[in-house]
């Protein structure tokens, strides 16, 4: 069966870009039963979240996943 995809899209960062890859790399290796993609996107404006193919994947920590931006925005 293949895995899922999980999409990952955020503003394109004027600044700390390092530290937003560090983050979205960070997310990629906890989730293993997902094909993890990450977007910069400059018409969005603030971080989405995609899924596709999921009916019989492992249920996701949104919020969990979530933190690590909210983490990371405080910390800039």
């Amino acid at each position: 069966m293949s895995k899922p995809i999980f999409i990952i899209r955020f503003p394109s960062p004027k600044e700390h870009r390092e530290e937003y890859i560090e983050v979205l790399e960070s997310i990629r290796k906890t989730m293993h039963d997902y094909h993890v993609f990450s977007v910069m996107d400059s018409k969005t404006e603030r971080v989405e979240f995609e899924c596709y193919n999921a009916d019989n994947a492992s249920e996701l920590d949104i919020e969990k996943i979530k933190t690590h931006f909210v983490n990371l925005e405080s910390k800039l």
